[in-house]
């Protein structure tokens, strides 16, 4: 497996799209920088533009946003990851919670979904939970991981809010593995016990 990352000083660069909180950038921050030992930096992308959607669906084509994001990378060779207030869709599925392209270092995360299905009295912490375990699992594939069968683990594929809720917002010792023996300085407070 050839990456382009981890080098030296590698930096995230967190966009948000369509008035997403800057409390909810600072937490994926936070999170990435924690994660992977690395720096990160916070940008801000505005609006999407409305030739990303599909009107008659009303949700934004997953791999344009993708490919869209990229040209607000500032640092050369940063993993780019965008998070959007909004819903999406690719080829074949209903809804995505998000997608990667390793190639393009770049992955997105769209918050409606996540959102669905909240008990009322955890609401934010559940919320926050589930952006969590997706800005690590999209994160994941841009670093080179595939879906995992390990339920518990970040990597496997959710199908649904409930299985994003059953597994954990860590990498199990497979997968951690895998990112370790990479060069990636995966802080050990992320892989599942």
């Amino acid at each position: 497996m050839v990456m382009a990352f981890p080098k030296p000083g590698y930096m995230f660069e967190i966009v948000g799209f369509n008035e997403v909180p800057e409390d909810l950038l600072n937490e994926v921050s936070a999170l990435l920088s924690n994660a992977f030992n690395s720096q990160s930096k916070i940008l801000h992308g505005g609006q999407l533009p409305l030739s990303l959607a599909n009107l008659k669906r009303l949700q934004y084509v997953g791999e344009l946003v993708l490919r869209y994001i990229t040209r607000f990378r500032s640092i050369e060779d940063s993993i780019i990851v965008a998070i959007v207030e909004g819903d999406a869709y690719v080829h074949r599925l209903n809804f995505i919670f998000g997608l990667a392209d390793p190639l393009a270092n770049a992955a997105v995360v769209f918050l409606s979904r996540l959102r669905t299905v909240l008990p009322k009295e955890r609401d934010k912490e559940v919320f926050l939970a589930r952006v969590r375990k997706e800005v690590m699992h999209e994160v994941g594939h841009v670093l080179g991981l595939r879906h995992c069968s390990n339920r518990k683990c970040v990597m496997t594929f959710s199908n649904s809010i409930f299985d994003t809720d059953f597994k954990d917002w860590k990498y199990c010792r497979s997968c951690a593995g895998k990112l370790i023996r990479s060069g990636i300085k995966l802080n050990p407070n992320y892989i599942i016990a």
